[in-house]
C-alpha cells in the first residue's frame, strides 16, 4: 500500500459496487470523496464494469436540437474531430481549458480534461494544451451522419442542411467561429472584424453561411485569397449584429473573442 493512503471502508466498497454501473467516475467521486484516480483503480481491482448506457450516452444531448448543443456542435465542427467509431476528440489552446470543462460538463460525461506540453516544431510552438476524448458509438456515429462528416474534414466540407431554423443556424455559426475564428484588430489597435480561413473545398459552405446571414440583414463576404485558401469575413458593424443575436440565444459563446467587441 502507498504511503498516506487511506483504505476503503467496506461501506463505501458496497456503495461502489452498487452505483459504479450507471454513475460517471465524476460523480462518484463527489459521493464518496475520493479522487477519481482512486475511483477508477478500485473499480479495476473488483472487476466494476459500466453498464451499457454510461459507455454509450454521452454525446446524446448534442442532438437535441437546443440552442447550447447546435453551439457545441458548432465548434467541434471546427475544433474537433470524430472517428468513423464515434470518437470525439477536442483539442485546445491551455487558456481554453475552463471552455472545455464547460463541455465536458454540459455532456455530463465520465470525461478527464488532460494537459500536455508541446514542443517547438518548424518555427511554431503551439504552447501547452488542453484535451478531452470520449467514445459513444451510437451518437458519435449519428452525429457523423448528420453533418456528412467524413474523415480528414479540414479537406471534406461538412453539410450543415439541417440547420434551417434561425437559431439553430446562429448558434452553430457562433461555435464555428469560437473554434476556427479570429477576431482581427485594425491599425487604431481596436476590433475590426471576425476572419475565419479554411481550406478552399470549404468554399460552398461559407457561401451557404454568408447567404443565410443576409437574409437576417447581416452582411458578410467570402472568397478565396492569393495562397487558395477559402476566407470567411464579417465586418465590425456586421459583427456586432450578430453578437446581438448571439447574446439572446443563451449558448456559452466564448467571452476571450466576442469580449473584443467592447460592447
Amino acid at each position: 500500500m502507498a504511503k498516506n493512503q487511506i483504505l476503503w471502508t467496506n461501506e463505501e466498497i458496497d456503495i461502489l459496487t452498487e452505483k459504479y454501473p450507471n454513475l460517471s467516475n465524476r460523480e462518484l467521486s463527489k459521493i464518496l470523496g475520493r479522487t477519481v484516480e482512486s475511483i477508477k483503480g478500485k473499480a479495476i481491482k473488483l472487476g466494476l464494469k459500466k453498464s451499457y448506457s454510461i459507455n454509450h450516452n454521452k454525446l446524446k444531448i448534442l442532438l437535441d436540437n437546443s440552442n447550447k448543443s447546435n453551439y457545441w456542435l458548432g465548434f467541434i465542427m471546427s475544433d474537433g474531430y470524430i472517428s468513423s467509431g464515434g470518437e470525439l476528440k477536442i483539442s485546445l489552446n491551455i487558456k481554453d481549458i475552463d471552455h472545455l470543462s464547460t463541455f465536458c460538463n454540459y455532456v455530463k460525461a465520465n470525461i478527464n480534461v488532460s494537459t500536455k506540453h508541446t514542443v517547438c516544431f518548424n518555427y511554431y510552438k503551439r504552447g501547452d494544451i488542453c484535451a478531452m476524448s470520449c467514445k459513444d458509438s451510437i451518437y458519435g456515429k449519428l452525429i457523423r451522419k448528420k453533418f456528412n462528416i467524413i474523415d480528414k474534414k479540414t479537406y471534406n466540407p461538412i453539410s450543415i442542411d439541417y440547420l434551417a431554423e434561425k437559431n439553430a443556424f446562429i448558434s452553430f455559426l457562433c461555435g464555428l467561429i469560437d473554434g476556427d475564428g479570429c477576431f482581427c484588430k485594425g491599425s487604431s489597435g481596436k476590433f475590426s472584424f471576425i476572419r475565419i480561413q479554411c481550406h478552399s473545398s470549404w468554399f460552398s459552405v461559407y457561401q451557404i453561411i454568408s447567404n443565410r446571414l443576409l437574409s437576417h440583414e447581416i452582411l458578410s463576404r467570402v472568397n478565396i485569397d492569393n495562397q487558395g485558401y477559402c476566407r470567411f469575413i464579417i465586418n465590425r458593424n456586421n459583427s456586432i449584429l450578430l453578437y446581438n443575436i448571439i447574446k439572446s440565444l443563451n449558448i456559452p459563446c466564448l467571452p476571450r473573442k466576442w469580449n473584443l467587441l467592447d460592447v
